[in-house]
């Protein structure tokens, strides 16, 4: 049924034009009163209602004969045995013996009886093809140049507006003509009458339809030229701009001439020679825009010979007059075959939108109406062009049927483009759903197998199965270390999954914001960078309670950090805090994250991948989206600005705690000198070395070694560490990432040069919470990274393998000092 209703509204366009020009041209003008024998009366009701009326019926003619008439007087008396009358304006004169070569000329007059003097005027349809026009003996307006015969002769296409007064009630208006080897000389439409202001209104909304239809074409243009500017790949766009583009051009060269009063020194000729090769480039850009909308299924041979009556129809139209008659070619003839040309390629069109419209093709049935409306609209100025038929408004009528139909055409795109991203989008959703199902089902059961390569690779690295020598205890620690490295990757599937499903379960905690000052310490060994960057702390010295989960404010902190120091070249890093309508407002501001690369980075579930020159193991923290997600769980806001040259200002609110919460310090407090360079015996028979000049950690430490009954060494430095193990036989060296002189890492890589890992194990504590990325990345200089705080189960099984580990490898007899 749909199709069938678009079918006929088709047909119905093509019906309507055709009887449009039958009632334009054929059908008598309505009008109560009619010119006979020269002369028309008008009384004040007809001029007041209707505004202007059409002059049509029996003007007098005087053939082949110039008569200028003069004011007040009657010269047309002396030329009455010459005077007959012609019907204006369908009759062709039948005085022209040789009219389709011969050159003609003629004076027409015409006196209109109105009611009262005053100003009259008078409105010009097609003339052909050069006038003069007098009101009352005066010459009021002349349009081209006219003579009696052809060498002087020159053609226009402008219409006119004339004005004159009325004396005694009477307004003569004379119009010398010449046809210019036409066979239509004298009037093609009628010409109007009215007072002054009536014409001028008349013109005005002449103008101004033909200015709408002229403007609606660029307009269309310039939006399918938009279109295929955003999208290259629909170059059915291009070539549908370029058709409006040139039919506004060609609308211009017809009706009220814009085209003809921008350049009014253009000769006839050469005025043909531009609009009738732009028709045909009408015609031409318009199938090449089916083609390409129907996926380049027209026939390359029919697009070829289209090409060539494009160049065929161009030549004819620019010969210069006089080859009409070196070929013997009449003007008539030359007319036929440019209508011929031109006719042809616009059926092709109509006939190859049908084709696809039975073919059932997407959206043919939009492309009928605009191909429907197209053909109607060609053969109409085809019509007027070639055949001097008169067509009224019915360009612009087909002008709002093409617009509508390609506004049909486009929504329907529109629409099916939405579908089809609809219909991706779910396709994506369940194939990304689909993806992470797979993902956590294949990580959970590669979990199991891990853990049990940890747990037996740790068991044997003990000695629970017997001692090892240095080779194979080094061995198994590799595979160890693989194995690691294997379960914390899956750890960071499951619980990024965790935290995308906010199934997360938080522990919330007051928190000082000193562990945030840890993290931001720690980042200059965590992060590799290049370039000359700053990581400065500007978190303020006594700051509120936080409430959240410690460890994962941590962990947004430590991912905004990094990839801020990875995508900043030069320049600073900023870190700071502020209280801002009863929430703490934390800030991360850099200098170099800005534009296409915030965009990838936002839009990513991970951060930029750095390549192997700037990072090891490539990670630099978890994604923008798991950064909100977790300060949403918070109950947090999470915020990104970005200025194109200056860089981007990261931040999220967190809540704090309750106001009688006392105010946290941002620095830790300093080991006094007293408390430094103790040794606390035990009896256990491990001697540990505790490297930190944080009071606290080193009290909580401590008090959990006493418990163990360890011997502890404390010290504030890494220089005095590395003393103290040249003083002092030490089993286990546990140490701050961050100390007063030097890093942890650094104090391992000293150590290194004399003891292997497994004879001097190192643990380094940290606040960042990145383990994993530390030991992908200092494995050679640490045997493990613990939290800080270190819970009291893992530091203790900590110890107790290593003590193990020790001993099996000692009985061995591969205890080896460098």
């Amino acid at each position: 049924m749909r199709r069938k209703v678009f079918a006929g509204i088709a047909l119905s366009i093509i019906l309507y034009a055709f009887f449009g020009i039958y009632v334009i041209n054929d059908l008598p003008e309505k009008s109560e009163a009619t010119v006979q024998n020269g002369i028309m009366t008008l009384n004040a009701s007809e001029l007041e209602n209707r505004n202007i009326v059409p002059l049509v019926g029996e003007w007098s003619c005087y053939p082949n004969l110039f008569i200028d008439p003069k004011p007040n007087e009657d010269v047309f008396a002396t030329y009455a045995d010459q005077k007959i009358l012609v019907e204006i304006p369908k009759k062709i004169p039948d005085y022209q013996t040789d009219y389709e070569k011969g050159h003609g000329y003629a004076t027409y007059r015409a006196v209109i009886e109105v009611p009262s003097d005053g100003l009259y005027g008078i409105k010009t349809d097609n003339i052909r093809w050069s006038y003069r026009i007098f009101i009352n003996g005066e010459l009021v307006a002349e349009r081209g140049r006219i003579a009696d015969n052809g060498e002087d002769d020159k053609a226009t296409y402008l219409k006119a507006s004339a004005f004159g007064k009325s004396h005694d009630g009477k307004v003569e208006i004379v119009i010398q003509v010449t046809n210019f080897a036409t066979p239509s000389t004298g009037f093609v439409g009628p010409v109007v009458f009215g007072t002054a202001d009536s014409v001028v209104q008349y013109e005005k909304g002449l103008l101004f339809a033909q200015s709408a239809v002229i403007a609606g074409f660029f307009v269309l243009g310039a939006l399918s030229l938009i279109r295929f500017i955003y999208d290259r790949r629909q170059s059915y766009h291009f070539y549908f701009a370029l058709f409006c583009i040139s039919s506004g051009v060609y609308h211009s060269m017809i009706g009220e001439g814009f085209f003809d009063l921008l350049f009014p020194d253009l000769g006839l000729l050469a005025f043909l020679g531009i609009k009738f090769p732009l028709f045909y480039l009408m015609a031409f850009l318009y199938l090449m825009f089916l083609h390409r909308y129907f996926d380049n299924s027209l026939s390359p041979v029919w697009l070829r010979i289209h090409a060539a009556f494009l160049l065929i129809g161009t030549a004819f139209l620019i010969l210069p007059e006089s080859l009409y008659h070196v070929f013997s070619i009449s003007f008539v003839t030359y007319k036929v075959l440019v209508f011929l040309f031109g006719t042809f390629p616009c059926l092709y069109i109509f006939l190859a939108a049908m084709r696809a419209f039975l073919q059932k093709k997407d959206g043919a049935e939009y492309v009928l109406i605009m191909s429907a409306s197209f053909l109607s609209y060609a053969l109409l100025l085809a019509f007027s062009s070639f055949l001097d038929t008169r067509i009224g408004n019915l360009p612009i009528a087909l002008f709002i049927a093409t617009t509508f139909a390609m506004s049909l055409m486009f929504s329907y795109q529109e629409f099916r483009l939405l579908k089809r991203s609809e219909m991706l989008s779910e396709k994506l959703i369940h194939y990304d759903q689909t993806k992470q199902s797979f993902i956590l089902r294949t990580s959970r059961k590669i979990r199991r197998p891990i853990f049990g390569i940890l747990n037996v690779s740790q068991a044997l690295m003990e000695g629970r199965e017997g001692a090892l020598n240095i080779e194979q205890q080094n061995g198994l620690m590799t595979i160890h270390k693989e194995a690691e490295e294997l379960s914390g990757i899956i750890e960071e599937i499951l619980d990024a999954h965790t935290i995308q499903s906010r199934d997360l379960k938080l522990s919330f905690n007051a928190f000082g914001i000193d562990g945030l000052s840890d993290v931001i310490g720690e980042m200059q060994y965590l992060i590799p960078r290049t370039g000359d960057v700053q990581i400065i702390n500007r978190l303020p010295e006594t700051f509120p309670m936080l409430r959240g989960d410690e460890n994962r404010i941590k962990q947004v902190l430590y991912s905004l950090i990094s990839n801020a120091a990875k995508m900043t070249s030069r320049g600073e890093i900023v870190i700071g805090a502020e209280v801002v309508k009863g929430e703490a407002l934390i800030s991360v501001v850099d200098s170099g994250i800005e534009g296409e690369v915030l965009k990838k980075l936002i839009s990513e579930i991970s951060p930029v991948q750095g390549n192997e020159s700037e990072s090891k193991d490539g990670k630099f923290g978890i994604g923008f989206d798991i950064c909100k997600n977790l300060i949403e769980l918070h109950g947090g806001t999470f915020y990104i600005h970005s200025d194109y040259g200056i860089g981007t200002v990261f931040s999220f609110t967190l809540p704090l705690a309750e106001s009688e919460a006392p105010v946290a310090e941002n620095h830790s407090i300093k080991v006094q000198k007293a408390v430094l360079d103790r040794l606390i015996p035990g009896k256990n028979g491990l001697t540990l070395l505790i490297v930190s000049e944080d009071y606290e950690a080193i009290k909580k430490l401590s008090e959990t070694l006493n418990h163990m009954d360890y011997t502890i060494i404390l010290v504030g430095t890494g220089e005095r560490a590395l003393n103290r193990l040249e003083e002092q036989k030490v089993d286990l060296v546990i140490s701050d990432m961050v100390l007063p002189d030097m890093s942890g890492i650094e104090v391992a890589e000293h150590m290194r040069e004399r003891f292997d890992k497994v004879m001097l194990p190192i643990f380094i504590l940290t606040a960042a919470g990145q383990n994993q990325v530390l030991k992908n990345r200092f494995s050679e200089e640490v045997n493990d990274f613990l939290p800080k705080p270190v819970p009291f189960e893992t530091l203790h099984k900590k110890i107790i393998g290593i003590q193990t580990q020790t001993k099996r490898v000692t009985l061995c007899g591969s205890f080896i000092f460098t």
